[in-house]
């Protein structure tokens, strides 16, 4: 689908350690996409591809936690102040 015609909210989240698909592609992506349709990025090394020997933070697993609770509020409309 061409990004001119895209009209849905793009929420994207990638894993830092994703060695299937470089982190950059998502951020590439972020750059091309509308501003007034991004809606959220993050690159987060909490998540890879099935590796089960990373141990993610506390701060990375609090972001990823917000990341997802901010997405779910802002598609039911309650987006308050960040």
């Amino acid at each position: 689908m061409p990004l001119p015609t895209l009209t849905a909210p793009v929420y994207l989240l990638h894993g830092r350690a994703d060695n299937i698909i470089p982190a950059a592609e998502t951020l590439w992506m972020a750059s091309e996409l509308p501003r007034t349709l991004l809606r959220e990025v993050l690159v987060s090394p909490v998540l890879s591809q099935v590796n089960l020997d990373a141990k993610p933070g506390v701060w990375d697993q609090w972001r990823l936690v917000h990341f997802l609770l901010w997405c779910c509020m802002l598609q039911r409309g309650n987006r308050g102040d960040r």
